[in-house]
This record gives C-alpha cells, structure tokens and sequence, in this order.
C-alpha cells in the first residue's frame, strides 16, 4: 500500500455500508481521517455498527440526514448505488464538496499493476477470465476485486508494487473516480442478440 497522507485530519463521510463503504471506512480511519459513516438502513447486524464505533467512527443509520451538508466535510466517499439527486449528495453537489467512489479510494492506495474492466456486459466473466490467464503468467500476486463482490480499497491496500489487480468497475463507480488510470483498460459489449 502507497504512504497516503491526503486524508490525515481530513473530514470525510461515507455514504453506504455496503462492502464497497464499509472497507472504505476502515482504510480510511487507517489513513488518519476523521470518519463519519452514514447509511439510509440500519444495518440488521449490530456487530457492523459496534466494529465502527469501536475504530472511533461517529455512526448515524437509518436516514441521510440533511443536516450533515451543514458540516464542512472535504471528501464524500459515496456509494455507487445512491443517485446523485439523493437529497443529501445533491447538497453536497451544490456545495462543490469532492465527490468519490471507493474505487477512487483504492486507485490512491494502490502501487501495483492495474487492469480495470467495464461495459454493458460480460463485465465479471471477462474479469474473471483476465485474472485467471494473469495469475497463470505471472509470478506475482494477481487478484480481482470492485463490482464483482470484493472491496477494490480492501484488496488494493493489501497489494504490493509487483502484484496486479483486475477490477470490474461499473459506470456508477467511474463516475467518483478523476484520477483512475489504468494500467489496462478493457471496454467490454457482448450482445446477446441472435442473426436468424
């Protein structure tokens, strides 16, 4: 994992505990940030919650409370799923507030070889299938994450310089993430239309 500094003793809050914003949460706390972690449900499992708290996260669940566009966060780190008109983003939108998905989180952290996929579909299994011939080839570490139900920041932070990692990223994902680069990028579009 790269030596990050942009988020010590920044504000940020993290909208969603899905996987993707529960990790998001934890790194970020790692990197010195002062976290808020917000989600519309309240999680069924308690353990979630207490796992925060006890990292020093400030927890709110059940609603996306307005009155959190009245604090002066420097980043959001929000779930690809919550819409932008989302009342609370919308807000945040309008205060010019920076704007991420946990994809952007895990390109930061990253210092390895990264190949992202995305497209209409065909993503998973084109990842899949690009890890797998990856690993086969290389002696490095190679492993896959992002919108195929495995942390992007999580597996990134856990990486080193010679290892690779294949992300699936959706267009909800991407559009958090300005300074994504990818090492390879691979635009999938298979059709499932049939020539009679």
């Amino acid at each position: 994992m790269k030596k990050v500094t942009t988020y010590n003793n920044k504000k940020v809050l993290v909208m969603g505990f899905g996987i993707s914003g529960l990790n998001a949460a934890h790194l970020l706390k790692k990197l010195g940030a002062n976290v808020v972690a917000n989600d519309q449900a309240t999680p069924k499992d308690p353990a979630v919650v207490e796992n925060l708290k006890n990292e020093g996260i400030k927890v709110i669940t059940g609603s996306n409370p307005l009155s959190l566009a009245e604090e002066d966060f420097d980043v959001i780190v929000k779930n690809p799923g919550i819409p932008y008109d989302n009342p609370l983003v919308a807000k945040f939108v309008e205060k010019k507030t920076p704007i991420i998905t946990e994809a952007e989180l895990g390109w930061e952290v990253f210092e390895g070889h990264l190949v992202s996929v995305t497209g209409s579909n065909g993503k998973t299994t084109t990842t899949t299938l690009t890890q797998l011939m990856i690993a086969k080839s290389n002696a490095h570490r190679v492993e896959y994450a992002g919108n195929i139900g495995v942390s992007f920041s999580k597996v990134a932070a856990e990486l080193g310089p010679e290892d690779t990692l294949v992300t699936e990223l959706s267009s909800f994902q991407l559009l958090g993430t300005p300074t994504i680069r990818p090492h390879i990028a691979i635009i999938t579009n298979i059709f499932s239309n049939h020539l009679d």
